[in-house]
């Protein structure tokens, strides 16, 4: 299961992200990592004149409640879709997650 980042904010979404037997996978960006990502797809959300200090102020609020949540931790900064895929697939593997499990994970974080 994908879901959007702004799901961390909700107290149910959080609740079901922490429940027995799910890992979470959290990809992280520097703020002008994911602002101009976010510029090059019509699918994003825009946040106005200055997307770098919105997205800083929103990893200011989401950053400890993801961490919260002792996920597989993906640094986006620098890597291809296809790299961060491999990262999260390596994630999930050293914490016991194979085969159809992790099968969820595609190469889209770049997108």
């Amino acid at each position: 299961m994908c879901a959007a980042a702004s799901a961390i904010e909700d107290a149910a979404c959080r609740r079901a992200l922490s429940g027995e037997g799910i890992v979470a996978v959290w990809l992280r960006g520097q703020p002008a990592t994911l602002a101009r990502r976010m510029s090059e797809g019509s699918h994003r959300p825009v946040y106005g004149a200055d997307p770098v200090r919105v997205l800083a102020e929103q990893a200011g609020r989401r950053d400890p409640l993801f961490a919260d949540l002792t996920p597989v931790e993906v640094d986006v900064d620098g890597r291809t879709p296809a790299q961060v895929e491999r990262a999260a697939r390596g994630g999930l593997a050293a914490r016991g997650v194979r085969g159809r499990a992790a099968r969820g994970v595609r190469g889209t974080a770049g997108d």
